[in-house]
This record gives structure tokens, C-alpha cells and sequence, in this order.
């Protein structure tokens, strides 16, 4: 579910010719590899909750498939109160930045990369 959400928002960039999943059969000049670390509401019971989201990924040059960045992308949102309904708000908003962030971060960083090995 969360790797569809990832190519969505990379999709939504329109700055990237191609975006697939691994079963996807595109020649890519780049792969990035994502490890979900915290995807969690923590909170006092009785108390609105604070969501964690955290995914560090690396970004490979290929065909060498030599590393050219790695990054960790954090966002917490404190939930409006305990209901279900606040607390996927919640996840909704920082998934949003995380992704917002790590989009950017591989546009640039691929760009740069790119700009190296020319």
C-alpha cells in the first residue's frame, strides 16, 4: 500500500519521466531503496496521540548501482484528539511531508548526480 503511495506522489512531481515499483519494467537511470522505520500514534491513554513517520532511503546511479545519497525523513503531527477519524488525519499529513520531502530530496540529489558522472 505504501509503495503505490510512493510512486503516486513521485508521479505527481511531473519532473520524472518514468516512476515504477520493482515489478515495473522501465530502464531506470535511478532506483531508490525505502525502509519504512516508524509509522506509529504514540500517546498517554485518555490523550490525543502524536504520529511517526519515518523512512530513510538511499538513492543508487545505475547501471553501477553505486549509492549517491541517503537520507532519513521524519515528520511528527500531533492528532486533534484520540478518535480514529484525527489520529489518520494525522498519518495522512506526515506521510504528506515525508514524502514531500523525500521527492525533493531524490530529485535533487539525482540531478546532481547526474551532473557528476557527465
Amino acid at each position: 500500500m505504501l509503495t503505490g503511495l510512493m510512486v503516486d506522489s513521485f508521479k505527481a512531481t511531473k519532473q520524472i519521466s518514468e516512476v515504477g515499483d520493482r515489478r515495473a519494467r522501465i530502464r531506470a537511470d535511478f532506483r531508490l531503496k525505502t525502509v519504512l522505520r516508524a509509522f506509529q500514534a504514540e500517546g498517554a491513554a485518555g490523550e490525543a496521540p502524536e504520529v511517526k513517520v519515518l523512512i530513510a532511503a538511499s538513492l543508487e546511479q545505475l547501471p553501477k548501482r553505486e549509492q549517491v545519497g541517503s537520507e532519513e525523513f521524519r515528520a511528527v503531527v500531533p492528532a486533534a484528539s484520540g478518535k480514529i477519524e484525527d489520529i489518520v488525519l494525522a498519518f495522512d499529513e506526515a506521510f504528506d511531508k515525508v514524502m514531500k520531502r523525500m521527492a525533493e530530496w531524490t530529485l535533487v540529489t539525482g540531478e546532481e548526480a547526474s551532473a557528476a558522472s557527465s
